[in-house]
């Protein structure tokens, strides 16, 4: 994967996190110029900022570049992004408390 698709990538995980480049900018602590720049390819992103923005859009990397498409996890992912942190928070421990109780 080059450069160009690394940044269409993010720019994609991105927006469907509902998120500007001034959100990720501030997410990340840089600037909005260097979000753009990594989204259009013009430098490459270092691999913790990947994970950084994998995490901020509430996402994780091997779902940022689509090592898991199945269809159950694309709405998941979905799902999971419109939530607010505390129903994400709820949703954990649920989920949690569901695999302690299946063991």
């Amino acid at each position: 994967m080059d450069k160009i698709e690394i940044g269409a990538t993010l720019r994609t995980v991105r927006k469907d996190a509902g998120k500007t480049q001034a959100d990720m900018a501030r997410a990340l602590s840089t600037s909005q110029t260097t979000v753009s720049d990594w989204e259009t390819g013009t430098n490459e992103p270092p691999m913790a900022m990947i994970y950084a923005w994998a995490a901020a859009c509430g996402s994780g990397v091997r779902l940022v570049f689509g090592k898991d498409d199945s269809p159950e996890t694309a709405r998941l992912l979905t799902a999971w992004r419109r939530l607010t942190e505390q129903d994400r928070a709820l949703l954990l421990k649920m989920i949690e408390r569901t695999a302690e109780e299946a063991r």
